[in-house]
């Protein structure tokens, strides 16, 4: 109804309840207490993934843009000193984490992409959405030598699939290089996009 809030209003009031923070909840705050929280986002104009809240390229933000997806606190900790017509988005321990989760949450079709733009490229436009699709399993986050990590397949082999290939060893992710922008003139190369995502996004 009219007035139960947004699920990103509602996302907010959560997070400030649980942690009793005062000001937006940010991954300092997190790793004040020892708390390391990585979430994906899929970088659809440049079919990569992010693990937020480090990113390779700074990012800025339009705020006329994100006023209807933020709420106005949100927005007033991620305003800079000196307001301009876009804003940087701050260091990785000044993000606030709804910020990262609503950049998670963008559904295609559900919930709207996130737009972002890479000054240090001409200002390009990026559009951030769901993290799973184009990486699901993010196991190079907590994957370590000394405590490696399993996953299970229960999907079915296809038709001339490898039978050894029901077993194998993943490979640690690589540092994304600098990749060009596709600025998804219209529906056709959006959804272009988001199946090259899925099919081999740059993690």
């Amino acid at each position: 109804s009219g007035d139960q809030p947004g699920v990103t209003d509602w996302l907010h009031q959560a997070m400030q309840t649980i942690s009793g923070a005062d000001a937006p909840l940010t991954f300092g705050d997190l790793s004040a207490q020892h708390i390391r929280l990585h979430i994906v986002t899929t970088d659809l104009s440049r079919v990569r993934v992010h693990m937020l809240p480090e990113l390779d390229t700074p990012l800025w933000f339009d705020p006329k843009e994100w006023a209807g997806l933020f709420p106005s606190e949100v927005l007033g900790a991620l305003q800079p000193q000196r307001p301009a017509l876009r804003w940087p988005l701050p260091p990785p321990e000044a993000l606030p984490v709804l910020v990262a989760v609503r950049m998670s949450l963008a559904c295609p079709g559900l919930m709207s992409q996130i737009p972002v733009y890479a000054q240090a490229e001409g200002g390009v436009r990026l559009y951030l959405s769901d993290g799973g699709v184009a990486n699901n399993f993010p196991f190079d986050v907590f994957d370590a030598d000394d405590a490696p990590t399993w996953g299970i397949d229960f999907d079915s082999l296809r038709d001339g699939d490898d039978e050894a290939r029901r077993v194998g060893l993943l490979s640690e992710a690589q540092e994304g290089n600098r990749i060009a922008a596709d600025p998804m003139p219209n529906l056709l190369a959006y959804v272009w996009n988001l199946l090259a995502s899925m099919r081999e996004a740059d993690i």
